[in-house]
């Protein structure tokens, strides 16, 4: 054999050497990974599964849950409460601060002057306040409160009014409870919690007006009554505000002043959180 052909011959074996060498290493890759445990996508755990011991489940819920919704003018407002605010007011008059909030929230204020004239509270009563780094709500809050005065969101702007103007403007709202309420009890049992949170005047039905009669005391439906479905009871008059229990809908209406209403979606969102706390 000439040198030329051994030459040929020696590189033919290497190759052949060099291929087989590699089909034996991916051999072994494909053994390794046989041997290695497949895992499938976690199962995700219900609230429940996750909660610890003394934790509280707070999961984002953008869910509304009563009617009618509420318009843009609304939400923005809701937002706008949370931010915060770092002013100190000085001999400044009612009327510029609420001017001020106007423009640093960038939504529509008005003034119910008739209201305020009628109890003798004028816009030029002085505001001195320091209100370091809180709550656009709690500002408003420690501003109004001591003049007797509120807010009240309409659906494009913010009313400013006295107490006792706002306790006569109700509004009407249905909170779908069905999530909740399973028995006639329970639809009981929410209206006592409701009423017993202290968040709002109630009237008395006619039956029960002043506490008398007989029954569940001021509130307003017996389980018996709810099982029949019978008609919501007839109120007496003066101010405050009324619940009804519309089992088909398995919904509570209630009439109520805007900041009640406010407390009563609070107390049920926390109603319902409550059921995933794991003691």
């Amino acid at each position: 054999m000439s040198w030329i052909l051994r030459k040929k011959y020696v590189v033919a074996m290497m190759g052949c050497l060099a291929t087989g060498w590699l089909v034996m290493v991916v051999n072994a890759e494909d053994r390794q990974s046989a041997k290695k445990p497949q895992f499938s996508q976690p199962i995700a755990k219900s609230p429940a599964e996750k909660a610890k011991p003394g934790v509280i489940l707070q999961e984002k819920d953008d869910k509304q849950y009563f009617l009618p919704a509420l318009t843009q003018f609304e939400k923005h407002f809701q937002e706008k409460l949370n931010e915060t605010i770092d002013e100190e007011y000085i001999d400044t008059p009612l009327e510029d601060v609420i001017k001020h909030f106007q423009e640093s929230l960038g939504l529509s204020f008005v003034v119910s002057r008739k209201a305020l004239d009628e109890e003798g509270i004028s816009l030029e009563d002085p505001i001195t306040i320091s209100l370091p780094k809180i709550s656009n709500q709690s500002a408003l809050d420690l501003i109004l409160k001591p003049l007797d005065l509120t807010y009240v969101v309409e659906r494009d702007f913010v009313l400013i009014t006295t107490k006792y103007n706002a306790q006569e403007m109700l509004k009407t709202r249905v909170y779908p409870v069905g999530d909740y309420c399973k028995t006639p009890d329970d639809y009981l049992a929410l209206e006592l919690a409701i009423k017993n949170a202290s968040v709002g005047k109630w009237r008395y039905p006619k039956t029960n007006a002043g506490g008398g009669g007989t029954g569940g005391g001021f509130f307003q439906v017996s389980p018996q009554a709810i099982r029949m479905q019978a008609p919501p009871p007839v109120y007496a008059e003066g101010n405050g505000g009324t619940i009804s229990v519309v089992l088909p809908s398995k919904s509570l209406v209630i009439s109520q002043t805007y900041q009640a209403h406010e407390k009563i979606v609070e107390l049920l969102n926390q109603l319902r959180q409550a059921r995933y706390y794991e003691l």
